[in-house]
């Protein structure tokens, strides 16, 4: 039940057998990490730590959608970070550039990981409901900026437009609640990155 990272220099090679183990039974808990393909590349060195808040919302996303029964071929959205539109990385790189905004919100900063129980961390319902607004006004204000405008019935990526793209009051109980388990899950995912949420007020 150990968690084994093992770091290789690159991903392929003996590293692409050790994915390949991951699924395996008894090996799921193994995993290779290829330092200079993930480190030494310009997004990375120049985005800094958005850049790593951005891929792990990504790879948060793809667990989520993974658990739904989405694969890549069914949704663009699930591809590896490199494979991703620029799009789609932008959009990523936009929501880990907000992070901060909320947790001042709530009184709260991020630091590097130093808690083995960093991940456990819970945001008050109060708060939970605060942080949700604030991410649909900034991904209502993307889709803006983006040329996508409010229509009913189903999204159309084609036109661009959302069914969603209305203030938080109009939306309904069910489309809030995608925001809320964003903001319920930062801790968890903020932790796996290597950061967490400390929260200043006594």
């Amino acid at each position: 039940t150990v968690p084994i990272v093992v770091i290789m220099a690159r991903s392929g090679g003996l590293a692409g057998l050790i994915g390949q183990a991951e699924t395996q039974a008894g090996l799921r808990n193994l995993q290779a990490f290829g330092l200079l393909d993930r480190t030494l590349t310009n997004d990375l060195l120049s985005g800094g730590t958005y850049e790593t808040l951005a891929r792990a919302i990504h790879e948060e996303y793809v667990r989520q959608q993974t658990a739904e029964g989405e694969t890549p071929e069914t949704n663009e959205a699930m591809a590896n970070w490199d494979d991703l539109p620029e799009s789609l990385k932008e959009s990523n790189r936009a929501q880990a550039g907000h992070i901060g905004v909320k947790l001042r919100a709530a009184d709260c900063v991020l630091v590097p990981l130093h808690d083995d129980d960093a991940g456990a961390f819970e945001f008050a319902p109060a708060e939970v409901e605060q942080l949700a607004e604030l991410e649909h006004d900034r991904w209502v204000k993307e889709r803006d900026d983006g040329d996508w405008h409010f229509a009913r019935g189903e999204k159309d990526i084609v036109r661009r437009t959302s069914p969603h793209m209305v203030a938080w009051d109009e939306l309904s109980d069910d489309v809030k609640e995608w925001d809320r388990v964003f903001v319920r899950g930062l801790p968890e995912f903020l932790a796996k990155a290597g950061f967490q949420i400390v929260q200043l007020k006594s």
